[in-house]
Order: C-alpha cells, then structure tokens, then sequence
C-alpha cells in the first residue's frame, strides 16, 4: 500500500506528538507499506540533526518530503526565532495581529508550501490512501484539497479534538465549519482516546471513527532498570494550567512525614512550579529544574521511584475533557515505572487502565497520601512495560483502517 501521511509535528524536532506521528511511519514501513511523510522544514535544527534523522528515514524506508513555512515568525517559538530582518518582522507583526483577531491559527503559513509539495509527490503516481496528523489541524486542509484534486481516501487522525479542545476556547464558528466539511470528506477517522471518538461520531455524525491510542516504541524505548531508584517523586514536562496544575499533588506531598522524599520537577513550568513549592512551604524537599535533553530526561525518570502524571485536576471531566490523555503517560506505561495519575472519575484512563491502583482524582487526598507511602515504605515490583501500548503492537490497528478504507469495506 502506497500512503502519504502529512503531519507538521515530526522529527527531528521534538514534541511529544513526534512520538506518534514517527511511529505511525516506522512501523507502516516495517509491514511492508510505502510511507512518504510530508512536513515542515526545520531549519532551525542543528544541520547535524536534520542529517541524522535523513540516514535514520533511509534505514527505515520512509520518503521524507519538506516544505518550507512562510513567516516563520508567526510561530517564532516553534523555530526557536531569536533574529528576524527589521522588514519580515514589521510584515509579521501585521499577520500576527490580523490572524489575531480573526482567531486564525498562525500554523496556516505552512498551508502554500505544503500543498504545492503535496502535488508534486502525489501527480503521475497511484498512491492508495491520505493519513493526516493534527493539530496543528491546517494539515487536514491540505490533506483535503489533495483529496480532491487527485481522489484518493483521506484518513484524519486526531492528537487533540480541534474546535472541542478543552483547553483552547471562543473557536470562530467559521472554524467549526470547515471542520464540519473536512471530517465529512474522510473516509474514516481516528481519535486517540474512546471519548474522543465519541464526541467526533456524535457532534459530526461521522460514520466510520476508530479509536487508536498513543503509544510507546518498545524497540527503542527500553525499560528502566530500577536497579538504583532514589526517594524522588518526579513530574517532567511543562503543566496545563487550565486543567492540570500541580496543586493538588502538593498539598498532598506536604502532609507526607517521610522527609526523605523529594519531589522533583522538570520542564518549562519550573518558575510556576518553584513559586508553588514556596507557598506550600515544601522548597527544601523539592528540586526544580528547566527542560532537559530527552535522553537524560529519560534517564532521570528511570532512577525515580514513583512518577506523577497529571492529566486533569477536575473532579469529574465533561465530554471534551475526558479523553485528554497526555501522549508522555504512554511512555511511562514503556518505561514500566510506578505512576501516580491524577485524573477526573470518569477519565478515559480508567477504562484503558481498568486495574491499575495509582488512579485519583484531585479530591483523593488521602488514598493518594496512603499509595505514596506504599511505593516508599514496601517498595513494591515496578510493573514493568505495558504491552498493549507497544506501536509493535497498535500498528495492526491503523493497518485494519487502512485495508477498509482502500478497499471501500467501510
């Protein structure tokens, strides 16, 4: 099976959501598929990078096709921009405002060049189906004038709901419309968590919708060791805080009497993060640091002892707010660690992780004190990795979209 897949976020720059788009690439190749990936060009990667991850696209028969972004400055923090001419800057300070106010995604300055590499790959060639990868979500727009123009089924897959995105409110209705007209031309669609999936059939009465969770690679994301766990309860990457702050945790940890455990933070949130410790009086016991290197950051997650995830601080979890499940909790089910997830009662996560025991919401002060004391005081077997998240494994999922999706079964 020939597929294109169009997905801004990709290596070598790394998100969270490279994990997926990569893997969903890597292992279509490995069945035997042809996988050409179009995205964004990451100049602002180290040259060195971008040629590595070159070599590592050849070794794993993946086509990788770059277009360029126009305005780069329109999402300077993505392009790590530090200088920009005094003439690009002044005309991109007018779009910034402009797309602004029209509540128009600054990622639209990928759409041009993307589209116009999308022919190229595409004409004179058969290829069988379309995956599209959002957000940012101007990828299923691109997705589907290639649909058009050249017929081919388009699949959607969705990281994060798009108008419904819980934390992303007041979308014009414009938006909502084209996501209407967008998701009535897929052949089929793909959510990442069960109440996604749900909220997409029933809002746009979409009739062939799947769910595929996030995952984890397990041939390269080897387990930790455990062989030197330290007395650390470690959070790393950056907080939402519009639905997950680090709050609830903290007022557990301060009453823990065990002053023996630290918590350590690491990501971008660590001035929000120091002035919580302050305030709840934990500062000695905690050890807050700016982002890290993956690498090491996975080092440091394999020596801590227990690893906290919060995915959302409320109580109970509207329809849209359900299914957000952070894409770093699937690596931690790789990894094999004790978890502490703080999650609301009707989240997602129960039901993919019916049995699990490190499941609370904010409110469960006390039996989140009493499993913390657990994993230090009878420093229980680490459960070690999850196979069911394995892309290994996932893969023969998006396998079965696609065969019904070429084959017109759906």
């Amino acid at each position: 099976m020939k597929v294109l897949f169009i997905t801004f976020h990709f290596p070598p720059a790394y998100q969270v959501a490279v994990n997926r788009t990569f893997s969903i690439a890597k292992y279509l190749s490995a069945k035997g598929n042809e996988v050409h990936v179009l995205t964004v060009k990451k100049d602002h990667i180290a040259p060195e990078k971008r040629e590595d991850f070159k070599n590592l696209c050849k070794k794993e028969r993946i086509a990788l096709y770059e277009s360029s972004f126009l305005f780069p400055g329109l999402v300077r923090e993505y392009f790590n921009i530090t200088r920009i001419n005094p003439l690009k800057k002044l005309l991109t300070g007018v779009l910034r405002y402009i797309i602004s106010l029209l509540k128009i995604e600054p990622w639209i300055g990928w759409n041009p060049s993307a589209y116009k590499l999308g022919k190229k790959i595409v004409a004179g060639k058969e290829f069988d189906a379309i995956i599209a990868s959002g957000g940012p979500f101007f990828s299923f727009l691109v997705a589907e004038k290639l649909m058009r123009r050249f017929d081919i089924p388009m699949v959607l897959d969705y990281r994060d709901l798009w108008t419904g995105d819980p934390t992303k409110k007041n979308r014009p209705w414009y938006i909502r419309n084209i996501e209407k007209r967008v998701l009535s031309k897929a052949s089929a669609v793909v959510a990442i968590a069960p109440s996604m999936e749900n909220y997409l059939a029933k809002t746009f009465s979409c009739r062939h919708t799947y769910c595929i969770t996030n995952g984890y690679d397990g041939a390269i994301l080897l387990p930790a060791s455990g062989s030197s766990l330290n007395n650390e309860i470690l959070y790393a990457g950056q907080l939402h805080q519009t639905i997950g702050g680090i709050e609830p945790f903290l007022s557990v940890f301060q009453h823990i009497e065990n002053n023996e455990i630290t918590f350590h933070y690491l990501g971008k949130s660590y001035k929000h993060v120091t002035q919580k410790c302050t305030e709840h009086g934990i500062m000695e016991r905690c050890i807050i640091e700016p982002p890290v290197e993956r690498e090491k950051a996975l080092a440091i997650i394999g020596e801590a002892r227990l690893v906290l995830v919060v995915l959302s601080n409320k109580i109970t979890a509207n329809e849209t707010e359900r299914g957000v499940l952070s894409g770093k909790l699937f690596e931690l089910l790789g990894l094999g660690k004790h978890l502490l997830i703080i999650a609301p009662e009707n989240s997602d996560v129960h039901q993919l992780l019916p049995d699990y025991k490190g499941i609370f919401s904010a409110d469960q002060t006390k039996e989140m004190a009493d499993y913390i004391r657990w994993i230090f005081n009878e420093n229980p077997p680490e459960p070690g990795p999850n196979p069911k998240f394995d892309w290994r494994n996932l893969i023969t999922q998006w396998e079965t979209v696609l065969d019904k999706v070429v084959e017109g079964t759906d």
